[in-house]
């Protein structure tokens, strides 16, 4: 994949440490772990039910890589979708 620019500002962690660039992840992937993703996803069920009913919602994972999100969420309501699926 080509790019028409360099991007001029560096990237950077949340703590401020600069990102060094890996040629060799030339997509930006990714991959959470498990037991990261189910917290994540159950923080983010009980955040979203003080508001919302979660019944009707279709999830969508656009980055699903090798589907550990995209495995959590019910069957019959999800789409997931990757560049480079694994």
């Amino acid at each position: 994949m080509q790019t028409l620019f360099k991007e001029v500002t560096p990237k950077r962690y949340a703590n401020g440490n600069e990102m060094k660039e890996n040629s060799s992840n030339v997509l930006d992937q990714y991959f959470t772990k498990p037991s990261v993703a189910l917290k994540c996803f159950q923080k983010a069920c009980e955040v979203i039910k003080k508001y919302e009913n979660l019944d009707g919602f279709i999830f969508l994972e656009p980055s699903a890589g090798d589907g550990v999100f995209y495995d959590l969420f019910p069957k019959n309501r999800r789409i997931g979708i990757d560049i480079e699926p694994k």
